[in-house]
């Protein structure tokens, strides 16, 4: 049995799948996850005061011409950070900006 495209189309719609494009996330490992939960755990119970004694500070590479591999996912509305329908991407070395900041709290 042979179905038509569009028909399989509509019948994804109708049931509330969307083509989209896989939401652009850090690509993080499993241990990644891990060391990040362990971190938030540590800090969970930190004060205000606290936390006004903490500098963040961030910097990083960002690819200024993406080349989009038209990658498309079938979603449902408030998936799209579900790992099925995420596509990991790093920063690269070549044809970046390159962006730094310091936030500080005044105490």
């Amino acid at each position: 049995m042979q179905v038509q495209a569009q028909v399989f189309r509509n019948t994804q719609l109708d049931m509330g799948l969307c083509n989209r494009r896989p939401t652009r996330v850090p690509l993080l490992t499993k241990r990644h996850r891990q060391l990040r939960l362990q971190w938030a755990r540590e800090h969970r119970d930190w004060t205000m005061d606290e936390w006004k004694r903490v500098a963040w500070s961030d910097e990083s590479q960002f690819l200024i011409h993406h080349v989009d591999g038209h990658v498309r996912v079938r979603r449902l509305p408030g998936e799209q950070l579900l790992p099925s329908c995420t596509a990991g991407h790093t920063q690269f070395k070549h044809h970046h900006v390159r962006i730094s900041r310091l936030c500080v709290t005044a105490a």
